[in-house]
């Protein structure tokens, strides 16, 4: 029986799981859920809050919603370039939740709920998507001078606020390890899709296909493939004449370049909401995260070596999984010339790509599981909130 109830905020739901913000969510609900009555307040987004209580029935889980009329104000302020906006009638709503139910805690999704948390309840806050690490990884990408002006004024007006927020925490949940944290614990993005299929084995595969997964309506994604495609793929091909880039994503892409390069070379084929994931990872050799922007940790790469697929990435696109450099499962390239070579590498050697397949899937399932995850995760959070009972207690 579970005594503590806890708050759960978050500005969307759990289903559907089809990206991975979505897919982290679902497993921190399920975590906590198996070690407290959470109340899980969907901010703002009434078909997820529908969705959410259709999908989701469980007696430890209450799911809680709050819709309101966004201001003249606060439509002002966006436009202006504020990242974290601040609403007194919600601040007033949770406010009133924390006042009826004696929460242990309240566990808030990203950063942006936190400024609404009454100051006296213990705030936990899963980061995932660090607002500095994004805005400096933007402006570096920026494509042009004003673009960049922009995205620096952005950074500037809202950094301050980021720093308050975090101020703010009692314990933050990051997902790559963090040394200016103090107060923080590292909890990985898993492949939480495919993670909980205990049918799949590993198969090695020695052809020349090569794979991308990634949502294509994520701009960090479609500009990473697309520089792949115009720059990287055509020098592969000279290389490898029968190598085949798949894209795969659960949504489409409305971008008429990303579609004109898809179109332009018969080669690449692109796959959208595919029904069986893990035979698309077993149908290639290798798999590939141009990624160069954005903030938290690309999902893809670790559920890439779970499936036994070696990875070609950037050092931005695999931040927080360097150990799997050591082995070579990860290679890290930051120009189209490399990428290429580090591929080629690996297709040329179907002897070695065998050994470094198996020993991709086998370092990911000896070292993690949904149990260790949720383990980590719960005692955490008993010992913060163990010590901050002897602290009230003092």
């Amino acid at each position: 029986m579970k005594f503590e109830s806890i708050l759960f905020i978050s500005h969307s739901g759990p289903f559907p799981p089809r990206d991975g913000k979505r897919q982290r969510t679902q497993a921190l609900l399920q975590a906590l859920s198996s070690g407290y009555q959470v109340d899980f307040l969907i901010i703002n987004h009434e078909s997820d809050f529908r969705l959410a209580k259709e999908q989701f029935s469980s007696e430890s889980v209450r799911f809680l919603n709050y819709a309101s009329q966004i201001s003249l104000w606060e439509r002002l302020k966006h436009k202006l370039g504020f990242v974290f906006p601040y609403s007194f009638n919600l601040a007033k709503y949770i406010q009133s939740l924390c006042s009826q139910t004696d929460y242990a805690f309240v566990f808030s999704r990203y950063i942006h709920p936190v400024a609404h948390i009454p100051s006296d309840q213990k705030i936990i806050a899963d980061i995932d998507d660090d607002f500095e690490e994004q805005y400096k990884s933007k402006i570096r990408n920026a494509k042009n001078l004003y673009q960049r002006l922009r995205l620096n004024q952005i950074y500037r007006l809202n950094r301050g606020s980021y720093k308050k927020l975090l101020r703010k925490l009692d314990l933050a949940i990051t997902v790559k390890e963090d040394k200016i944290l103090s107060n923080s614990f590292f909890l990985p993005n898993l492949p939480f899709q495919l993670i909980q299929d205990n049918s799949i084995k590993f198969r090695e595969n020695r052809s020349d296909s090569i794979l991308f997964v990634g949502k294509l309506t994520y701009p960090p994604n479609l500009e990473g493939i697309k520089w792949f495609m115009r720059n990287v793929f055509p020098l592969v091909q000279k290389t490898h004449p029968n190598a085949i880039l798949t894209i795969v994503s659960n949504l489409d892409s409305g971008d008429q370049e990303f579609l004109d390069l898809v179109k332009a070379n018969q080669a690449i084929q692109l796959k959208i909401n595919v029904e069986n994931l893990s035979l698309v990872y077993q149908s290639n050799a290798l798999a590939i995260a141009p990624i160069f922007q954005g903030a938290g940790s690309n999902i893809k790469v670790i559920e890439a070596l779970m499936m036994g697929k070696p990875i070609v990435t950037s050092s931005f696109g695999g931040r927080g999984f360097e150990e799997f450099l050591i082995d070579g499962l990860i290679q890290f390239s930051e120009f189209a010339e490399d990428f290429a070579l580090k591929i080629g590498e690996l297709l040329g050697d179907k002897d070695k790509l065998g050994v470094i397949q198996k020993l991709a899937f086998d370092k990911f399932h000896s070292n993690y599981s949904l149990d260790k995850w949720n383990e980590k995760l719960l005692n955490s959070l008993v010992e913060i909130t163990t010590s901050n009972k002897k602290k009230r207690s003092e």
